[in-house]
């Protein structure tokens, strides 16, 4: 019996109000199920049904995972966040950006399309860095 599957390996997808990325495409007793783990909590699940997911938007993943992202000034730890994050969980997108706001580095963004997400850098961190500077 040929299974067809809705989703693809690689896609993020809603399971028990948590996103997860879809690795293995599983058999399970005729019908199609995953192999998926949680982007947040590291979880995997295993021969999960098809019928108990649904699809999830790249917009929602970012929305899901942008309040988890700090931002120092550093450019380069920015930009790996990005990618270890959000390219990591999105799916199939194109037309991205990301980068600092302005040359001031105190704010940046990442976009997809016209949807954009910005961070301001963390007043705390610029903080403890004056603070450190003056002992």
């Amino acid at each position: 019996m040929t299974l067809t599957f809705k989703f693809n390996l690689g896609e993020t997808v809603k399971f028990n109000n948590s996103l997860c990325i879809l690795f293995r495409k599983r058999n399970v007793n005729d019908l199609p199920g995953y192999l998926m783990k949680d982007i947040s909590s590291g979880r995997i699940y295993d021969n999960v049904l098809e019928l108990n997911i649904t699809k999830c938007t790249n917009n929602e993943v970012i929305d899901s995972i942008w309040g988890n992202f700090s931002y120092t000034g550093d450019n380069d730890a920015a930009s790996r966040w990005i990618v270890n994050n959000c390219i990591k969980y999105t799916y199939n997108i194109k037309n991205i950006k990301w980068g600092p706001v302005n040359s001031s580095n105190d704010e940046y963004y990442f976009q997809i399309n016209s949807d954009k997400w910005t961070k301001k850098k963390s007043e705390y961190l610029q903080n403890v860095g004056s603070e450190f500077n003056n002992i």
